[in-house]
């Protein structure tokens, strides 16, 4: 039995805050603060702003023994400017820490040149905290179901299956939109068995997607 609340390991995400109107001036300031291994790919922008209605910068990061080659983007998102994805170039794919280490970076490298044009770069969190961002009803019916069910069978017993569904019910009555793959992670966290926390998933986003598809009848 876990006592704490289960914190998941995140993607980091980066936002500039009011920097959509600042876009050019920004890709110019960033550019001039860069050296190696970060440098701007003119390149590949013009690739994607060719063939986009979003705009993107792309910067580029050489690979090393200390990380992956990759390149990371900046698009605007509302007022805001953040970072959409960073894609290797070196490897198939990044791992959490590779990519969480590479927004680290760039965020390091670039502060001073963002606070020069009077903006704000925000790095978020690493974690995920449920007890946080659900409504407290909504977790205390999540914990209620993690805490008391059987983790062999997952949802199978009826009482464990009625907490489950009372869990998803009352989440989509929040109307906060939960990622499956957090949801997943928070309950291996909070000790269920990989397998069975993959069944309890597929479970949920059937669940939602009908409990949602009623509700707009």
């Amino acid at each position: 039995m876990v006592d704490s609340e289960p914190r998941v390991q995140i993607f980091r995400e980066l936002t500039i805050q009011d920097a959509a109107s600042y876009f050019d001036a920004l890709g110019a300031a960033i550019e001039q603060a860069l050296a190696d291994p970060w440098s701007r790919d003119h390149g590949r922008e013009a690739e994607l702003n060719e063939s986009s209605s979003t705009r993107y910068l792309a910067f580029r990061r050489a690979g090393d023994e200390v990380m992956p080659g990759a390149t990371l983007y900046l698009s605007p998102r509302d007022s805001d400017v953040y970072v959409p994805n960073i894609v290797p170039t070196d490897i198939h794919s990044l791992d959490m820490e590779q990519y969480n280490s590479l927004l680290i970076e760039f965020a390091d490298r670039t502060d001073e040149a963002v606070a020069g044009l009077g903006l704000e770069l925000d790095v978020g969190s690493d974690q995920a905290d449920l007890s946080s961002e659900l409504d407290p009803d909504v977790y205390s019916a999540l914990k209620l179901f993690s805490r008391t069910s059987n983790r062999s069978t997952g949802s199978s017993h009826p009482s464990d299956r009625d907490k489950w569904m009372e869990f998803i019910c009352a989440l989509v009555d929040s109307g906060y939109s939960l990622s499956p793959g957090l949801l997943q992670e928070w309950l291996v966290a909070d000790g269920w068995p990989e397998e069975t926390a993959f069944d309890l998933i597929l479970q949920f986003e059937f669940g939602v997607a009908i409990l949602r598809h009623a509700n707009q009848r």
